[in-house]
């Protein structure tokens, strides 16, 4: 199954796509292999397949491989709508140390999470922080 992504994703790369995207949520759940393929199994036997489980956040780990192999950027949503509390910062510090080679782009500067966003971006060179709608959401935010 791997295989055939990233089989997928160097097609999409020589279309010229830069990069993937993501939402942090799945990283919130540990990254077991055992688990997850158990869930695989689960999966496989006609078990809907949840966003939310280890098999999606092992799933997400291999993608951030693939892309990193493809020099591929992985965007990562934080913050500014909906519930935010799976969209925070403090969620991707383990990602972002174990993915050293990756090129992170955190979307919207993290809104309301700036200052964890900055910490981000301050402490891993791989991290690059894109303000796209920042401004929107909240002006004094973004200038403060």
């Amino acid at each position: 199954m791997i295989q055939k992504y990233d089989t997928e994703i160097l097609k999409l790369k020589q279309k010229g796509y830069v990069g993937i995207k993501f939402f942090p949520h799945v990283f919130i759940n540990p990254n077991d292999s055992l688990v997850a393929k158990k869930e695989f199994e689960e999966v496989k036997n006609g078990k809907a397949f949840s966003q939310i489980t280890t098999l999606a956040r092992y799933i997400y780990e291999k993608q951030i491989d693939i892309a990193t192999k493809n020099k591929l950027v992985v965007a990562i949503h934080l913050g500014v709508w909906g519930d935010i509390t799976d969209k925070s910062p403090s969620i991707l510090f383990p990602i972002v140390k174990n993915h050293p080679n990756t090129i992170f782009d955190i979307y919207h500067m993290g809104i309301p999470y700036i200052r964890e966003t900055a910490f981000l971006g301050k402490n891993y060179p791989n991290v690059y922080l894109n303000m796209c709608w920042a401004h929107d959401v909240s002006e004094s935010m973004v200038l403060n």
